[in-house]
């Protein structure tokens, strides 16, 4: 008897710690890193071939299309407070490109999440610079960049 009370007993407790270790919902972020998403809105008649976004630093351009983008995920450096980004026009029937040079600065903060996740980043840009040659204006919509908020910047051109 004592021992049916025993085993009972044991396979209640290995039951209770195996549901409490084994959480299922995942409340990290897909990554401790997040990305700061740009969109895009073009306020002029004119028609262009193509955009590029890309930084001359990194092989991989962030987007090369003839539409008009809804959001770019740009990722911010680690090592430094300033991210700066090409934003490159090429007009119908010419083969000129216009380019602006976009520039963020922000600070940097590691969080910790919790001690499953472990720490995470967020950034908090403090100032939005362009050149104007395609740009029209910038609008910031969420100046903390983490993995909760959908969009950070506008950009009109």
């Amino acid at each position: 008897m004592k021992t049916n009370f025993f085993l009972v007993i044991l396979c209640i407790s290995v039951s209770v710690f195996y549901i409490g270790c084994n959480n299922d919902d995942d409340d990290c972020p897909n990554s401790s890193v997040p990305y700061m998403i740009l969109t895009f809105e073009q306020t002029s008649a004119i028609s262009f071939d193509s955009i590029f976004l890309y930084n001359n630093n990194l092989s991989d351009s962030f987007y090369t299309g003839s539409l008009v983008p809804d959001g770019v995920n740009i990722p911010l450096k680690l090592d430094a407070d300033t991210t700066t980004i090409n934003f490159d026009i090429k007009y119908n029937d010419t083969t000129d490109i216009k380019s602006d040079i976009l520039v963020f600065i922000y600070n940097t903060e590691f969080k910790l999440n919790n001690l499953e996740c472990g720490f995470i980043t967020e950034f908090n840009l403090s100032t939005v610079t362009s050149t104007l040659n395609n740009v029209d204006s910038i609008n910031v919509t969420n100046y903390k960049v983490n993995s909760d908020i959908k969009n950070h910047v506008e950009i009109y051109f």
